[in-house]
């Protein structure tokens, strides 16, 4: 029994000592996950509204971003540092111009509204 529990224990810990290289930067992947969730959040909401998005360039940059995020998990997975860092800068260039994209895209137009002001 003590050995079955042993084996996973040392399989997880070969895992963690082959990708030492790269282990600490697990927060970059956490960090661009929850910005790939929030951009595909985004654009589901501006297609739900009909807003005018270039739907085909949208549609590019996600593709592109989830090619590149593939590769980033190979070269973590792979411990490569290079290819890594290559394949994050590559996945957060690719989320800075999808932003700029649904950044053009004007949701609300704000109202000349004055507001009174009160006095307590």
């Amino acid at each position: 029994m003590k050995t079955l529990l042993l084996i996973p224990i040392l399989l997880l810990a070969g895992c963690i000592a082959s990708n030492q290289p790269l282990y600490d930067r697990q927060p970059e992947i956490v960090k661009v996950d929850a910005q790939i969730k929030s951009i595909n959040q985004q654009l589901s909401f501006l297609t739900m509204l009909g807003v005018d998005l270039d739907l085909v360039s949208a549609r590019r940059h996600k593709d592109l971003i989830s090619v590149f995020y593939t590769a980033f998990e190979v070269a973590f997975a792979d411990g490569n540092a290079e290819k890594f860092q290559l394949m994050l800068n590559r996945v957060n260039a690719q989320i800075d111009a999808l932003n700029r994209l649904m950044d053009e895209v004007n949701l609300i137009k704000p109202m000349d509204l004055e507001v009174p002001e009160v006095s307590l």
